[in-house]
């Protein structure tokens, strides 16, 4: 029911700004929602400004929100489309925004203002803007360049001869259209260069909402196109598809466009399979009208589109940078063939041969069409942390130094430079940790020169880059530059620290005392020292060079890192914290991914520990909800994985608060118990260990090295402590949404699972857990039990592996936690950097002040190669899968799961956790161990949590803290403990 109230308008007692950051469905500024759902706004208050107000900062007594058409209605208070009038209470489940027009291209802003006890109103707050997608009513038509062996294609212009024989290659050498319309293109066949124009009414515009999407994500296992508006970059996209349909993002271009003129769209995009693009530009004028302009044939969505003939001129076909998951090409780059201005709503017919652009291909429609519910990868520019010029000596028969050598016009002259005198000279560049994307490069010669980009990891022994990764890849690409082409920049996926640009230099002309040596630097070693030395490259500010990082903004729409912090008064400790929070601020893609190295695909347990660690740095669920939705549609192998899911929902829900994922995927949830395997003779997990690699196959670690010497038995006592938690917190998640008497069966199910865990799987003497339980037949004399007719016999083997699990999931009875702990300190970190999590975890939940310290001193322990401090050693610019490159030869360094310590330090070491729902009420209980002082800021979806604390010389713990408003916090000191603190800034001593 739509509420419009004539107070709107009305002067508010103690009137103040409110400092509110608006959020529809945990989302900053969606306007590609899904049409059809009603939206959720939800806000979070600046927890420490709102401190300075000891009367409101506290908890409101009522809140009212607005809908309006502007931006301006809404920041007054005019509900022009929807007014909630005044709601009793905090409103901490949201504001249902129903009764709202959510059909297909919508746009609408909102805002919002509370009254306290006092009678007090704050200010509308910033209004946010949020909005609908194109839905299932697109008014466009898929396309796509001519492919080959379409007659459209032939004549071509092409660089691939210097037909003319003048030393150059350009425009003017064209192939034989015969030969030309024959040749195997191979993954050049991929690419397409995409330009749209409109010329728009010139009336003022209210918004303008750009959606996108293509085909096929699958065999480069990453986004398809790149998008740029009258010059400006958009986005990439599209993200994994859950089923079989495309997902499409929406991008806000309201400031963008240019009312009354030409406005271009440019795309670039790259698959070898399906091969589709489709666009739609909603354009709301402030008369109220909507226009849509869309992709198709000439005339028929009110744009004109057309293709580059020839993409194979500017990536000619190329090596993979892939590995045994995925092909992506090499990106040969030729300067002088870019269509630098397709973008630009003033190039005209961009200053070549009208046969360079041709009309599109028009391709079959999509069969469904559903928006990505995530906000969108932006690109953020980052110079280099330093630079190194390198010179040296070609290496003789080195196929990586001839490479250099034997490149664009030097090798088609014959006069590739491999004299046994020649030079390499490069620039090794160090971008400070590990980066997603590419590089932007602006170099400025007199004359074409061409120049070879490596991309790695770490160093190899003789300080060049290593671009034969690990896992397989040879990230190398081959750029011709050319006066005037322009900032060249990379298109593709490339996980890297460091960047290697090198060109070939001829040997220096001999020179003696009486014959002056040449003077000067030629063009090759003139762009060295471009990069070098050319600090801003031109008139624009454009460095010569900086890689071209590709990052999921932070919840307020920033793409300079999420708000999450910690600091301590040990350096080592900040440094893995530091290294681990970069790896997610670098590593978030559009989907949570193990490696964007090798495999470029999500795994449960991995989405399980990244979000994890990307919540503890920013209260942004979205991302980790849809790789969640992708995965229980699309499980991997391992016994253990599916039930991280589980976990994964449930840690969502209590970090966020939202029962709407837990609500939507409630029957997908049950698929992931392990209902079948479920033993009714003993309450345990009972199933043969299965085969690496094949569906449910018990994994316990991984690699096998680092299993602790483990047998696997038909009980598995990993895999039982960590079906317990999953029914535990299934019982939990069906509760929250109504299932009751679910919500009875599966704590039942996990209340007799941990008693048979205690009661059969525990080895007194040892005072640890074994591994497991072999079955054997009754008449079998062997000790054990006997239950169901079977015969079970404990495995006289107890590796870290099972004590750990239980000890993190099984809630380990009080009395056996002492013995337990001290078993698992006496294998020290003998696991891998998987297993490391719910080791430190279930060490830190014992509240043992011992077992927390040896926790928080394992992740830095400097004595280990199992540690992140010797990651850092190993100079990584992003956390390992492996603790080292001799555990698992095809180890990369750019796995966001492994960032656990971003989570560890703030849950165990700072003791800030969850207690209720969205952080309602949380726990402080801080377990300094040999830290003396530490702080932190934990987002939650009401505000940010500050602590910090300092442990004096008597022993007590001095804590600061600041609780958001609407939550309630319990502070537990080791001589105090403080419950119910009401939000705003307090200060104890205990």
């Amino acid at each position: 029911m739509r509420r419009l109230c004539a107070e709107t308008c009305r002067p508010a007692r103690h009137s103040r700004r409110s400092p509110i950051m608006l959020l529809i469905n945990d989302r900053h500024a969606p306007v590609d929602l899904e049409p059809g759902i009603t939206p959720v706004l939800r806000w979070r208050d600046d927890a420490d400004k709102e401190a300075t107000d000891p009367v409101h900062s506290g908890d409101p007594v009522a809140c009212r929100a607005v809908v309006a058409e502007t931006r301006e209605d809404a920041l007054a208070g005019r509900g022009t489309v929807w007014d909630s009038d005044w709601i009793d209470g905090d409103a901490w489940g949201g504001v249902m925004l129903d009764d709202i027009d959510m059909r297909a291209s919508r746009r609408y802003w909102t805002s919002l203002r509370w009254k306290y006890a006092d009678g007090a109103i704050g200010d509308w707050a910033e209004p946010a803007t949020f909005g609908t997608g194109a839905g299932h009513e697109w008014q466009a038509d898929p396309i796509w360049s001519a492919e080959a062996g379409d007659e459209k294609i032939a004549p071509l212009a092409s660089l691939g001869r210097n037909d003319k024989k003048d030393g150059l290659i350009d425009r003017n050498d064209v192939d034989d259209s015969a030969d030309r319309h024959n040749r195997d293109l191979g993954n050049a066949a991929g690419w397409a260069f995409l330009r749209g124009t409109v010329t728009l009414p010139g009336k003022p515009i209210r918004w303008a909402t750009l959606n996108a999407t293509a085909a096929s994500t699958r065999p480069a296992r990453q986004f398809v196109y790149r998008l740029w508006l009258n010059n400006r970059f958009v986005g990439v996209g599209p993200t994994f598809p859950i089923h079989d349909e495309a997902r499409y993002d929406g991008y806000d271009v309201t400031a963008l466009l240019r009312s009354g003129e030409t406005n271009a769209i440019g795309v670039v995009a790259y698959t070898m399979d399906d091969r589709r693009f489709i666009a739609q530009l909603d354009v709301c004028y402030t008369d109220g009208t909507i226009e849509h302009y869309g992709t198709g044939a000439d005339a028929t969505h009110g744009m004109t589109w057309r293709a580059l003939a020839d993409p194979s001129a500017v990536y000619p076909p190329s090596a993979s940078i892939g590995t045994q998951y995925f092909d992506a090409p090499a990106e040969n780059l030729r300067g002088d063939a870019y269509p630098r201005l397709f973008a630009d709503p003033g190039s005209g017919d961009l200053g070549g041969d009208s046969r360079d652009w041709l009309p599109v291909t028009v391709k079959p429609q999509f069969a469904e069409l559903l928006a990505t519910p995530t906000d969108k990868l932006a690109v953020r520019y980052v110079r280099p942390a330093s630079l190194l010029r390198v010179e040296r000596p070609v290496k003789q028969d080195d196929p990586d130094d001839a490479a250099v050598c034997c490149m664009g016009e030097d090798a088609i002259r014959g006069t590739a430079d491999t004299d046994s005198d020649a030079q390499i000279l490069s620039v090794i560049a160090d971008f400070g940790g590990a980066r997603m994307g590419g590089i932007r490069l602006n170099l400025h010669p007199r004359r074409p020169i061409d120049v070879t980009v490596r991309y790695g990891e770490v160093l190899n022994p003789d300080g060049s880059v290593k671009f034969h990764l690990s896992a397989g890849n040879a990230y190398e690409d081959r750029w011709h530059v050319t006066p005037g082409c322009g900032p060249l920049a990379t298109w593709g996926l490339r996980v890297f620290r460091y960047v290697e640009i090198s060109v070939a230099q001829p040997p220096a002309a001999p020179s003696s005392w009486d014959t002056p040596s040449p003077i000067g630097l030629d063009e090759r070693a003139a762009a060295i020292e471009e990069i070098l030395f050319g600090g801003d490259g031109d008139r624009t500010g454009t460095p010569a060079l900086s890689a071209a990082a590709l990052v999921y903004p932070s919840l307020d729409g920033s793409t300079d890192g999420y708000p999450g912090s910690f600091h301590s008064s040990d350096p080592a400790l900040d440094r893995v914290w530091q290294l681990s929070a970069h790896t997610i601020e670098a590593l978030n893609g559009n989907i949570y991914a193990d490696s964007w190295t090798r495999e470029r695909a999500a795994y449960e347990a991995d989405a399980w520990l990244q979000q994890r660690a990307h919540l503890a740095l920013d209260a942004a669920p979205a991302l980790g909800a849809y790789t969640v939705d992708y995965l229980i549609a699309n499980r991997t192998w391992p016994t253990e994985w599916p039930l991280y899911l589980i976990l994964a929902v449930h840690d969502s829900w209590m970090r966020s608060g939202s029962t709407a994922q837990i609500a939507d995927q409630y029957d997908g949830l049950l698929t992931l118990l392990p209902d079948r395997y479920l033993d009714a003779a003993t309450g345990l997990v009972v199933k043969e260990p299965g085969e690496s690699s094949k569906t449910d196959g018990d994994l316990v670690d991984w690699p096998p090295s680092e299993r602790d010497g483990f047998r696997f038995g038909q009980v598995n006592t990993v895999v039982n402590a960590l079906a317990s938690r999953a029914y535990a917190d299934m019982a939990d998640l069906a509760r929250a949404v109504g299932h009751d008497d679910d919500a009875s069966r599966f704590a039942a199910v996990a209340s007799r699972m941990r008693a048979a865990i205690h009661d059969r799987l525990y080895d007194a003497g040892r005072g640890a857990y074994v591994d497991g339980l072999m079955v054997r037949a009754t008449d079998d004399d062997a000790a054990g039990f006997v239950a169901g007719g079977r015969r079970f016999v404990p495995i006289d083997h107890a590796s870290l592996h099972a004590s750990a699990f239980a000890l993190a999931f099984a809630d380990v009875p009080a009395d056996r936690v002492r013995r337990v702990v001290a078993f698992l300190r006496s294998r020290g970190m003998a696991c891998s950097v998987y297993t490391a999590a719910p080791y430190l975890l279930g060490l830190y939940g014992t509240g043992a002040a011992d077992a927390a310290a040896d926790a928080t001193a394992m992740i830095v322990d400097r004595r280990t190669t199992h540690s992140w401090a010797y990651m850092i050693a190993q100079n990584a610019g992003g956390t390992m899968e492996a603790w080292d490159v001799a555990r698992k030869p095809n180890t990369t360094y750019s796995h966001p799961w492994a960032a656990s310590p971003a989570f560890l330090l703030t849950e165990g070491l700072m003791g800030v956790r969850p207690l209720a729902p969205g952080y309602r009420r949380f726990e402080v209980a801080p377990q300094p161990g040999g830290v003396r002082e530490a702080g932190a800021v934990v987002p939650t979806p009401a505000g940010d949590i500050h602590v910090a604390y300092q442990v004096r010389e008597d022993g007590a713990i001095e804590l600061d803290l600041t609780v958001p408003s609407r939550t309630r916090a319990d502070v537990t000191l080791p001589t105090a403990t403080y419950r119910d603190l009401v939000p705003g800034r307090h200060r104890f001593i205990g």
